[in-house]
């Protein structure tokens, strides 16, 4: 594969990973009282989704149609199989 298409493959991993970062923290602003941490964790996660859509928009840009939506699928199942193995307990990495 050239240096080229891996670039584009890692725009489309690199929007998965910025998505769930972005989902994260989300999730734990939610979680918090109004105030300082609250909005920092707010923060975070506009940061996020605006590196999960520039990527995203990157990916899809390059890429073949249907290649980005069919990694996309793929790396959810992966993760999905993950998580099912993992035990339960409150982490942010």
């Amino acid at each position: 594969m050239s240096g080229f298409g891996m670039r584009s493959k890692a725009l489309r991993d690199l929007a998965r990973v910025a998505r769930k970062r972005c989902d994260q923290g989300m999730s734990v602003a939610e979680a918090l009282e109004p105030g300082q941490l609250k909005r920092f964790y707010q923060s975070i996660a506009r940061s996020e989704e605006r590196h999960y859509e520039l990527f995203l928009a990157l990916a899809e840009h390059y890429l073949e149609p249907g290649m980005v939506q069919q990694r996309w699928d793929e790396l959810l199942d992966i993760e999905a199989d993950i998580i099912r193995t993992l035990p339960i307990r409150a982490a942010l990495h």
